[in-house]
């Protein structure tokens, strides 16, 4: 029996598909079903009736439903409440954020609510979009910073994780710059010649925003993937060493870049706009954490 089923099958009770969940869970169609049925077999029933579309749970998937989220909710209780007695929380405010805004955007906010609050302890724990969310669902974590847009959703329940979005950041894409100044590659390229391309990966939260955009883009973006990664100042390596387009976010290049390594490879119509939230643990209460909430939720009603 593991954790991430239950969560697995309460994102499936919500959202209806499993193409839906298995998105919102950032795992591969395929993955989310094997993940169900093993589910299934743990427990020795049948949760889902597939035969129809969409599919519904069955009376027994019901009557699940209805402790499956309680049992979730107590298993992170239980684990934060063991980790107080144990005196491991309550003095160091522990963050959760990717990599890219961890380089980006973390510093900045550290310092800002630093200045509002006086200085404290941090534990900043960096990883994917996906292991952050699952890291905050399992109670390891004060705050979450990460990205949001309204097409891709993110099963954190508002109730035990409230949020305030507290700026906007854009990923613009770039390449190489040359001698000229100009950038090696330029978009929309064409389908005789598409342009190299230097993706986040299928299935990332960041892949499917760039591709969202693209899609509503009036001009088709001629792309062939050459290179794969999840962490942005890798590509932004790529980009600038001439191995293809990258979308980096705006915070992430700097004047230096600009000046010797990148050029952006098209317009501002291609640029990818995304919220940057942040999420707190409800249940992970705390005076350092609500001083730095009550900042936050001050700044946004300022805003």
């Amino acid at each position: 029996m593991e954790l991430k089923w239950l969560e697995d099958f309460l994102a499936l009770a919500e959202l209806g598909t499993f193409s839906r969940a298995a998105e919102a869970r950032n795992v591969t169609q395929p993955a989310f079903g094997r993940r169900i049925r093993a589910l299934e077999h743990w427990l020795g029933v049948t949760l889902v009736d597939r035969s129809g579309h969409p599919p519904e749970l069955t009376p027994a998937g019901r009557m699940f439903r209805e402790n499956a989220a309680e049992l979730v909710r107590e298993f992170h209780r239980l684990r934060r409440d063991l980790r107080q007695e144990a005196g491991e929380a309550g003095d160091t405010l522990v963050v959760v954020a990717p990599h890219v805004l961890a380089l980006s955007v973390v510093p900045g906010w550290l310092r800002e609510v630093k200045a509002a609050v006086g200085s404290f302890r941090v534990r900043l724990v960096t990883d994917n979009v996906h292991e952050c969310i699952q890291r905050m669902i399992a109670g390891e974590a004060d705050f979450l910073i990460n990205f949001f847009h309204p097409q891709i959703p993110l099963i954190l329940d508002a109730g035990c994780f409230p949020y305030v979005t507290f700026r906007t950041e854009r990923l613009m894409p770039f390449a190489q710059r040359t001698t000229s100044g100009a950038p090696r590659h330029a978009l929309p390229g064409t389908s005789e010649a598409p342009l190299p391309y230097v993706s986040y990966g299928a299935g990332t939260f960041l892949e499917r925003a760039i591709e969202l955009h693209l899609a509503q883009m009036p001009t088709a973006a001629h792309l062939v993937p050459v290179i794969e990664n999840s962490v942005a100042d890798l590509l932004k390596a790529m980009a600038a060493d001439g191995q293809g387009v990258a979308w980096l976010p705006d915070t992430a290049v700097s004047t230096d870049d600009l000046d010797h390594r990148l050029a952006p490879a098209g317009n501002e119509t291609w640029g990818v706009s995304l919220g940057l939230r942040l999420y707190r643990a409800a249940e992970r209460p705390g005076r350092l954490a609500e001083g730095v909430w009550r900042h936050m939720i001050e700044r946004d009603a300022a805003d």
